[in-house]
């Protein structure tokens, strides 16, 4: 798009901080989500085969998805 960095960096100088601030506090509270949430559903599957219940795999989901949601909620406040 473009060719000349310079051209890039007037672009961007014009962007308002408050603006690329708020994207970056998005981004990085998507990343915590991501981090701490439960992504793996071959790994609930194992865990209900070892112990034959859905009760573990069920905690397990509820706890990741939990703390991921607080984690993202921290970081996207800490950065206001």
């Amino acid at each position: 798009m473009y060719k000349d960095s310079s051209k890039l960096r007037i672009y961007l100088a014009k962007i308002p901080l408050f603006l690329i601030s708020g994207i970056i506090r998005k981004l990085l509270s998507l990343m915590v989500f991501y981090a701490f949430a439960m992504q793996c559903m071959s790994t609930l599957a194992v865990v209900y085969w070892e112990t034959k219940s859905w009760k573990w795999p069920a905690i397990q989901f509820v706890y990741m998805t939990a703390l991921a949601y607080l984690g993202s909620w921290v970081v996207f406040n800490l950065f206001r």
